[in-house]
């Protein structure tokens, strides 16, 4: 079995002795990034280029003038402006066939390679959004009484490393059944608790005012676009929800937004192993339990996202999580044959898979497993 981690790198083609007029186009007006090539590759001639997560590389050979089909594509968040700058640089660009929920155009460097440029529009996003509102929809009260949420150890340790005072406006993105709303309303002057999900801000408003607290105001809202100004809140939280996010980085991003300058920011969410195999099977098991799951990250890949968005890691922890399979189904109104067959698909794990998940099993009957939780606080310094 093929295990692919990455595209590591796409390879195009220009003529030989031609690398000046390629930087002309990749570096001066694409405005890629060229990397050194390894020594021992130098003779072949030719330029590599890191785009993103992979690399380019652009090797010489004999020109021809026929040219296959074979071309890079490349996602951007701004397209509409990439073809406003392009054709401002004198680069004619093409429109391509049409795709559902994908804008692209194609423009060609000056060897007649095709380059794609895309961007993804809204449509599978919204859709994803959609899965989250029908299925926490069903479960909001399940997610108030259930003990991993309301318990947890990683809770208490929030509280205390948030450092709440009571003159601090606090944001709960994802509140769900309203815990961290709950614990930091005594101790803030002022507790927004925001949810996607009607019935989930219903259930939390239902369990926090029974409490007695009357500082928390309930809004609905979406984590990649929150309804607030600049500068609002002294404190954000984020508590076992972010897995849910189509688009993290544009989370992080509004997460700095909304912050001032030295508010804190407190993520906690269940993490993937650094391991890939293990990584990959434990998003799977989640993604068949939970049809809107989208991504359990790495912790290495939520300090990597978190620094590289303008916020201080000042400190990180780690929590063992034990999941009863039969309360973790059902939690997400799982259907027994399905149930069944997600039992089946992780007793027949690999061996180091099922180690280090801690699966407890008779037969084909999952009883436990053990996944981990991170709680990062996060400080934004401008």
């Amino acid at each position: 079995m093929i295990k692919v981690i990455k595209l590591d790198h796409v390879q195009i083609c220009i003529p030989v002795g031609a690398e000046d007029r390629a930087r002309a186009f990749y570096t001066d007006i694409l405005g890629f990034k060229e990397i050194p090539k390894p020594q021992s590759l130098l003779p072949n001639g030719g330029l590599w280029y890191k785009v993103g997560d992979i690399e380019l590389h652009i090797g010489v050979e004999p020109f021809q003038k026929e040219h296959s089909k074979r071309h890079p594509a490349f996602e951007v968040a701004n397209l509409a402006e990439v073809r406003r700058y392009f054709e401002k640089q004198g680069v004619k660009t093409r429109d391509e066939t049409p795709i559902p929920n994908v804008e692209r155009f194609s423009c060609f460097d000056p060897f007649g390679n095709r380059i794609e440029f895309l961007e993804r529009k809204p449509g599978r996003v919204e859709e994803g959004k959609r899965d989250v509102q029908n299925q926490f929809g069903r479960s909001a009260e399940a997610y108030v009484t259930s003990d991993i949420h309301a318990k947890g150890r990683d809770l208490a340790k929030l509280v205390e490393i948030a450092a709440v005072t009571p003159q601090d406006v606090v944001l709960d993105v994802g509140t769900g059944g309203g815990h961290v709303a709950n614990a930091l309303a005594p101790l803030a002057a002022k507790v927004i608790a925001m949810d996607l999900t009607p019935e989930m801000l219903e259930a939390a408003q239902r369990f926090i005012s029974a409490n007695g607290y009357q500082n928390v105001d309930y809004v609905q809202g979406d984590a990649e676009q929150m309804p607030f100004g600049p500068e609002t809140f002294d404190v954000v939280a984020c508590r076992i929800a972010a897995h849910h996010f189509p688009n993290v980085q544009k989370f992080i991003n509004e997460v700095f937004r909304v912050l001032r300058p030295s508010g804190r920011f407190l993520l906690v969410d269940n993490v993937a192993a650094e391991d890939d195999e293990i990584d990959q099977f434990y998003n799977e098991i989640e993604k068949l339990r939970d049809y809107s799951h989208v991504r359990a990250w790495k912790k290495s890949e939520w300090v990597r996202m978190l620094e590289e968005n303008g916020l201080v890691i000042e400190e990180c922890y780690r929590f063992a999580k034990t999941f009863a399979f039969e309360e973790w189904c059902s939690r997400m109104n799982l259907p027994e044959e399905d149930k069944r067959e997600l039992a089946a698909f992780i007793v027949r794990a690999p061996a180091p898979v099922r180690q280090k998940l801690k699966v407890t099993a008779e037969g084909d009957r999952v009883t436990s497993f053990e996944g981990e939780a991170v709680l990062i606080k996060a400080v934004k310094l401008s």
